[in-house]
């Protein structure tokens, strides 16, 4: 293999696991791992962190391969651009690259412990749920919400088993926000559906306020932070208010590929509530090489 055919199948790996979005993945985790920090007299050490970390990072591109190997008959026609379809990813190579991510991220899972070893099989469990059986159904949407609130679970597991129900609902105004980008997401290809549309943008921006929820518990760390889910929802409302009335495909796809970055955003707000400021500055952090690659990769 040439150096340049080496660069042409780094460059397909890349859009088939949408490099972008996966600097999202460690947003979930880090989200859970402060999670988890706010507990009194607990602390985790930095491998821990760093095995959990790269076990999303394995899940999360591994389920965007699996979304391309179970759509490619529908990419044939309607994306044959993609990495699948043109040819230059062959459909057993997919598989056996995706399958082998997914193995090496319960091996990680199982070096940390039984809790992170289950969370990250019930999230990959969750991912061909959505891929497999759920994507073209009403519950697509909730199930693509579900693999992101394993992935905080995925962090939140360096607890161990806790009985403690408050920090399980913490992690489910993600799933709100998802399902909001997911609805989005289902008029990339024909364009604008404007009831389908007018649903996905308020439901998104309603999941970027939810740490708004949080300020009436009264138990949480450092609640005022949730106050800049405002901001986050100002950024979200000036590119998806005026796609309510209609927009082009690719609006429709800048909206999502903002409503991703988002998720990094949101967690980093989440992770600043309970007192994880080393967790969020990493999160807010990971938005930079995600913002540098989406100038040559999708997301979506």
């Amino acid at each position: 293999m040439t150096g340049r055919e080496r660069v042409g199948k780094l460059r397909a790996y890349g859009e088939l696991f949408r490099l972008p979005a996966v600097f999202t993945a460690p947003s979930d985790v880090l989200f859970g791992l402060a999670i988890a920090g706010s507990v009194a007299d607990f602390s985790y050490s930095m491998a821990a962190g760093m095995c959990l970390v790269l076990s999303s990072l394995l899940v999360y591109a591994a389920g965007m391969a699996t979304n391309d190997l179970f759509d490619v008959g529908i990419d044939a026609m309607e994306r044959p651009s993609r990495p699948i379809p043109s040819g230059r990813i062959g459909l057993a190579e997919g598989w056996i690259v995706a399958g082998t991510m997914q193995v090496a991220a319960v091996g990680l899972a199982f070096a940390v412990g039984p809790a992170s070893l289950w969370a990250v099989v019930l999230t990959i469990l969750m991912t061909y749920a959505y891929n497999g059986v759920t994507k073209a159904h009403w519950t697509g949407p909730l199930f693509m919400g579900l693999c992101r609130y394993g992935n905080a679970l995925i962090g939140l597991s360096i607890l161990g088993w806790t009985s403690d129900l408050m920090f399980y609902l913490l992690p489910l105004g993600m799933v709100v926000y998802i399902i909001g980008v997911t609805l989005c997401s289902r008029c990339e290809v024909s364009g604008a559906d404007p009831v389908l549309l007018k649903a996905g943008v308020v439901v998104l921006i309603f999941g970027s306020l939810t740490p708004l929820l949080w300020l009436a518990l009264g138990d949480i760390p450092y609640e005022s932070m949730g106050l800049l889910s405002f901001v986050l929802a100002g950024w979200l409302a000036v590119k998806g208010g005026p796609l309510t009335m209609g927009g082009s495909p690719s609006a429709i796809q800048g909206l999502v590929m903002r409503g991703i970055r988002g998720v990094a955003v949101l967690n980093g707000i989440l992770a600043a509530m309970m007192g994880g400021w080393v967790e969020a500055l990493i999160v807010v952090g990971l938005l930079v090489p995600g913002y540098y690659f989406g100038r040559w990769f999708y997301s979506t």
